[in-house]
């Protein structure tokens, strides 16, 4: 890992590496035999080399929202998936002892994946939201809709309505 001089050929395989997944910059570096430092430096001294590494890193993150979307439109919509089941039995033994499996029946099975209602909800309520709305709202408001009326009370005031309240509450 001695590469230190600045090779187009590493450079294109690094771009390569941010573009097609989320590798760290240590496996990066391991997988095109330069040290981290190598990648540090390269960045720093060459403008070129920081500006495909960031163009990559935004393809990729742009391809990462267009698979969410693929993805999020199958939960909205439910998909068809086969499941395959094979039923294997064993053989007689062959001139050496020697018994190997026999398939005895193959089934495919399709399955409907029903709509996924969480999906269908974060959908409606992200992208509709003015007619799907996630959120309650709580209004208090005084005597028939009016205002609420705040009376502000020294302490003493205070004591006399609580001296009074328990008048009220134990007559003697």
């Amino acid at each position: 890992m001695a590469a230190s001089k600045y090779i187009p050929e590493i450079v294109d395989k690094i771009i390569e590496m941010v573009e097609s997944d989320s590798y760290t910059i240590e496996e990066i570096c391991k997988n095109v035999g330069i040290n981290k430092q190598t990648y540090y430096d390269w960045k720093e001294k060459y403008p070129e080399f920081f500006d495909a590494i960031k163009n990559a890193q935004l393809k990729f993150n742009q391809n990462v929202v267009i698979e969410a979307k693929k993805s999020l439109m199958k939960k909205i919509k439910g998909y068809e998936v086969e499941e395959k089941h094979v039923t294997m039995v064993e053989s007689k033994p062959d001139s050496n002892g020697i018994s190997k499996p026999k398939i005895k029946e193959q089934k495919v099975i399709k399955k409907h994946i029903a709509p996924d209602t969480t999906a269908i909800i974060f959908s409606l309520t992200n992208l509709d939201g003015e007619n799907f709305k996630n959120r309650s709202y709580t209004e208090l408001t005084g005597k028939n809709g009016g205002a609420i009326f705040v009376e502000k009370l020294t302490d003493e005031e205070i004591a006399e309505k609580i001296s009074a309240l328990e008048k009220i509450q134990n007559p003697k």
